[in-house]
């Protein structure tokens, strides 16, 4: 929805449209998924429903979310958004092991990795 006229000025000063409508974008996504936290039945379902949310913000084709498996050193698929079919069985047996590769390193050392252009 919308935000009311008498709002969003405030929020969202006019100098740069293109900015102020990324705004509000963002913080719409965060409501959604700060409610879905409250109301999803499992974590699988909360994860999906954020990358269905934060992928076309970012500009992303597609995204997953790996989690720690237990108390070992990799991690799991535990969701995907939009990964082409021809990959679902190879990203489905795919185990990341902390510290390794980009997804690793950011879980083992918690903090953002970007990578720039894939």
């Amino acid at each position: 929805p919308r935000p009311r006229s008498d709002v969003e000025p405030e929020l969202f000063p006019a100098a740069d449209p293109a900015a102020a409508s990324l705004a509000w974008r963002e913080l719409t996504a965060v409501r959604e998924i700060a409610r879905a936290f409250h109301t999803a039945d499992r974590p699988e379902e909360l994860y999906r429903f954020a990358l269905a949310r934060v992928c076309p913000l970012l500009g992303a084709a597609f995204g997953s979310v790996y989690v720690r498996d237990g108390d070992g050193d990799t991690m799991r698929l535990a969701a995907t958004h939009e990964w082409p079919a021809r990959h679902a069985r190879w990203i489905e047996a795919t185990r990341v092991r902390l510290g390794a590769g980009t997804s690793g390193e950011a879980a083992a050392e918690r903090r953002t990795v970007e990578v720039p252009d894939v």
